[in-house]
């Protein structure tokens, strides 16, 4: 079985994608996802079929009772859960005005940052990261990230300094505290 790198497969997905495998997730059956989505039982079948043909992988197994998620689709699902959140805060933030100079939006999830970029492009964003991906700056720089901010604990100086070395035009930022009751 492949891994799949939910990040890198799921980014080219629309929210009605996404929507419609966390509907037949949350469901447990086409039938149910359709009713959830207001859409025909066809509609689902279709978009199942042509998202598992996309992404080269199978997401549920077919049972007599349902549609039980896999891992893949799990994984998939779990990017949808970002997807929807985000797609909250954007609401929010737009029902309460808030101005771009006013907010930065840190998100450890690509998905959520993707969602952010492509709903409010004039608001900054921040990339949290508790260990530094070997593709941080192609991430930093395709969502015009205003800074990487990491995880003390799990970094080293060492890294640290690598990364500042290596783009000393992105600003690198240390958090201590990512725990309510530790602060």
């Amino acid at each position: 079985m492949r891994h799949l790198n939910v990040h890198e497969r799921t980014a080219p997905l629309g929210w009605d994608e996404m929507q419609t495998v966390l509907s037949v997730q949350r469901a447990g059956s086409v039938a149910g996802a359709a009713r959830l989505l207001g859409v025909q039982h066809s509609t689902v079948l279709r978009r199942i079929q042509d998202l598992e043909a996309r992404l080269g992988l199978v997401l549920f197994d077919r049972r007599r009772r349902g549609y039980q998620p896999n891992a893949h689709g799990l994984r998939v699902a779990e990017a949808a859960m970002e997807m929807e959140l985000a797609e909250v805060v954007c609401n929010v933030i737009e029902h309460l005005g808030v101005q771009p100079q006013d907010l930065v939006f840190s998100s450890f999830s690509r998905v959520c940052i993707g969602v952010l970029r492509r709903r409010l492009p004039s608001f900054r964003c921040a990339f949290l990261v508790e260990e530094i991906p070997s593709d941080w700056a192609h991430f930093v720089d395709a969502n015009s990230c205003v800074s990487l901010n990491l995880d003390h604990t799990r970094n080293s100086r060492e890294q640290v300094a690598a990364c500042r070395r290596a783009r000393p035009d992105i600003p690198l930022f240390c958090y201590t505290v990512n725990d309510g009751q530790r602060a």
